[in-house]
């Protein structure tokens, strides 16, 4: 059986239902909702690796430093708690609420996010290549520096989000809405974009994006130093023609 400590040794349940390289293994379910609404004991640093937390009520948790690698935590409620530098490899967290959850420079290598809730979330430099976030709602979440290869963001809600100095290299940003997002020098090289929008976004610095198929108003068009107007899917008409008046006014000046 899977022995669960607090940060001080002592044994909090001396069991969970733990799924392993060799498949899943039965034993007995971990009592931690109460224990967390209790705060009898930190769960910072906690070992939980494996443990079914499956729609417990983590809400305001202190998980600091905890190791949740492969925990299954679909549907919990992790809303405000505190999961800087958690372990949260191959973790499941489909349906769970991390809305004002802090995760700074977590790990989630692997893990599986969709359908789950972290908006106003602290994501800044976490590390998540191959996290699976299709249409996990990050509104005004902060992504700075975060590792994001490839990820899966298909239908994710990043509105007004910020991504600035991210890593998406070889991520799938099909039908993301990253509307007004901050994006400021991001690595994007060979993303699938099509579909993604990006209107009113700051993409100053942005680098190696795939903008075929993108949806974006022109004057978001003009922030990039690339041939865009053949790529990509103007969304406003009427602002349309000034960048195509830009374009046509630097060919006149470089003829003269």
């Amino acid at each position: 059986m899977a022995v669960i400590k607090d940060i001080h040794g002592t044994i909090i349940a001396d069991g969970a239902q733990a799924w392993g390289p060799e498949g899943m293994r039965t034993v007995t379910p971990v009592p931690l909702g109460e224990l967390a609404q209790s705060h009898r004991h930190s769960l910072a640093q906690a070992d939980l690796r494996w443990a079914n937390l499956r729609g417990l009520d983590l809400k305001g948790a202190d998980l600091r430093g905890a190791d949740l690698t492969g925990a299954d935590l679909s549907d919990a409620n992790l809303t405000g708690a505190d999961l800087a530098g958690a372990r949260l490899d191959q973790c499941l967290l489909d349906g769970a609420r991390l809305n004002k959850a802090w995760l700074r420079g977590a790990t989630l290598t692997h893990a599986s996010a969709r359908d789950t809730q972290f908006e106003n979330a602290n994501l800044s430099h976490t590390t998540g290549h191959g996290i699976r976030l299709a249409k996990a709602d990050m509104y005004q979440a902060d992504l700075t520096g975060a590792h994001l290869e490839d990820a899966d963001l298909t239908g994710a809600n990043l509105m007004d989000a910020t991504l600035e100095d991210s890593d998406l290299t070889g991520a799938d940003l099909r039908g993301t809405d990253l509307t007004v997002a901050h994006m400021r020098h991001a690595t994007l090289r060979g993303v699938s974009a099509r579909g993604a929008r990006l209107t009113g976004a700051d993409l100053h610095g942005l680098r190696n994006m795939n903008w075929n198929g993108v949806i974006v108003d022109s004057r978001t068009a003009l922030q990039v130093n690339e041939p865009l107007r053949k790529l990509l899917d103007i969304e406003d008409n009427d602002t349309a023609a000034p960048a195509a008046d830009a374009e046509n006014t630097n060919d006149t000046e470089d003829n003269r």
